[in-house]
């Protein structure tokens, strides 16, 4: 049995969606005049690119929907590819009285206190 052919499948819907959703966006573009725009956000505090169409008529609603379905694909994907690869882990791991896991550096590391059985505990 493959245990990667359903992650495979979601991962293939999200592209079908990303496929569809570029080639209406192409249709749209080509329709309507439109420009690149540089702008600054600052809630964000980056540079972001706007696409400004010119004649403003409504992005249909089916580009949202589009993008809301690839990204449901998407992370339908990755939870089919965790559950296919932890079926694979052993049914019980062995115990340790404590484990470290450094989320980004220059950040205290969480210390698991008996990861098998309680809640992780932030260390001082």
């Amino acid at each position: 049995m493959d245990r990667l052919k359903s992650p495979r499948s979601k991962r293939d819907w999200a592209r079908d969606h990303l496929t569809t959703l570029n080639t209406k966006l192409r249709a749209f573009v080509a329709e309507h005049d439109y420009q690149a725009v540089r702008e600054n956000d600052p809630k964000l505090g980056l540079d972001v690119m706007r696409m400004k169409i010119a004649d403003k008529p409504p992005l249909p609603d089916e580009f949202s929907h589009r993008i809301g379905e690839f990204a449901t694909a998407l992370r339908a994907s990755l939870d089919h590819l965790v559950w296919a690869l932890m079926s694979g882990a052993p049914k019980h791991p062995i115990r340790s009285s404590s484990q470290s896991l450094t989320i980004r550096s220059g950040m205290p590391p969480i210390v698991l206190n008996n990861w098998a059985g309680s809640s992780a505990v932030p260390s001082n």
